[in-house]
């Protein structure tokens, strides 16, 4: 086996098992592993994932092959078990830990990490954390009162105005549901990862139009289809909009983003549902979303520190929400030195950034 692969396959079992038994003062660390690994393979072109992936879960698959792990790490990788701080103590502990998933769970948290589904990573890793040897993961009573109440509060916040306050569960009927046109397309996994927990759907059965441009109207239903878990506890709609009072099928949804402040009027007093998205129109809507969430933005991620040759083509009003963007990776360019702010948003490209926004939340809450 070649040593990238096996330093590959060190990182990936570093990151399984401290997420699996670290507690909230190693959240940081969990999230670097994690974050690493999923770059890792984002670094692959697809043939080289799934054979990656492959090779990965041959040797992951019984005791004995994460054993040839441990042996083949310390054989050839010390160098980089001391960059990142890990003893050999340490490794076997991690190993150990692993061992205690099943192998039917290692192949499915594979799985996760090249979809980039952070949601069903930390899925796994939370059903094994209760047998984690640290006793405050399995006596209520030792837990850090002042984290688990911010954790609750947060929560309770979130449920009580009705906003998305946890995963969103594959829905059993759309698992395997997917498109001829996507099939070889690269926005593939993040189009089927939303279609299957039922935020985005196809043109028909058969057709998603991934090259499609989308309207604004759309772009409001997924993003509300989001983050509003129950519109009963939203704020009726008390406005005069003149474009979103005619029995459309948009119509609510955009009466919704409007109480909720996620888009406003223009000076004529429209939504313009029908218009046609910008990338940066879209960003704005993003950043909006997480705002009204009450989730954090640090000063830190306001400042622009990209390269792109385009940033000043920004409209100045949405520049900072642009910048939060790109430092929360939410978006990128459309190649390495454009960001394209007045290029009209595809459906593909929708499809990358709601689910991102969907990790990012769920990072978060």
């Amino acid at each position: 086996m070649k040593k990238s692969l096996i330093m590959f396959i060190f990182i990936l079992a570093i990151s399984i098992s401290s997420i699996s038994f670290a507690n909230d003062s190693n959240d940081s660390l969990d999230k670097e592993y994690i974050n690493l690994i999923i770059s890792k393979f984002d670094s692959l072109d697809a043939a080289k994932k799934i054979s990656t992936a492959k090779k990965i879960k041959i040797l992951l698959s019984d005791d004995v092959g994460v054993e040839v792990l441990y042996l083949e790490i310390n054989k050839k990788s010390q160098s980089q078990l001391d960059k990142y701080g890990i003893t050999e103590s340490i490794l076997r502990r991690n190993i150990d830990s692993f061992k205690n998933w099943s192998s039917n769970d290692r192949l499915s948290l594979i799985d996760a990490i090249v979809d980039d589904d952070k949601s069903e990573i930390n899925s796994l890793n939370n059903k094994y954390a209760k047998s984690d040897e640290d006793p405050s993961k399995s006596d209520p009573s030792k837990v850090d009162p002042s984290k688990a109440i911010t954790k609750e509060e947060a929560v309770k916040v979130l449920l009580d105005k009705g906003f998305l306050s946890g995963e969103i569960k594959v829905i059993p009927g759309l698992k395997n549901k997917t498109f001829l046109d996507i099939k070889n397309h690269w926005s593939n996994k993040y189009v089927l990862f939303l279609v299957s927990r039922g935020i985005i759907e196809g043109y028909n059965e058969s057709s998603f139009k991934p090259e499609a441009n989308i309207s604004k109207a759309e772009v409001i239903t997924l993003i509300t289809k989001l983050i509003v878990a129950d519109a009963k506890k939203i704020d009726r709609y008390t406005g005069s909009v003149l474009d979103i009072e005619s029995n459309n099928w948009y119509d609510d949804y955009m009466k919704l983003a409007y109480t909720l402040k996620l888009v406003k009027a223009d000076e004529f007093g429209k939504l313009n549902p029908n218009h046609l998205s910008t990338r940066e129109e879209v960003i704005e809507i993003l950043i909006n979303a997480i705002k009204i969430m009450n989730l954090p933005i640090s000063d830190d991620l306001k400042v622009y520190k990209g390269n792109f040759t385009d940033y000043n083509d920004v409209d100045d009003s949405i520049k900072e929400s642009m910048t939060i963007a790109i430092n929360l990776g939410l978006i990128s360019g459309v190649d390495k030195d454009t960001i394209a702010p007045k290029a009209e948003i595809k459906r593909s490209e929708i499809a990358v950034l709601i689910k991102k926004l969907y990790l990012y939340i769920i990072d978060k809450i």
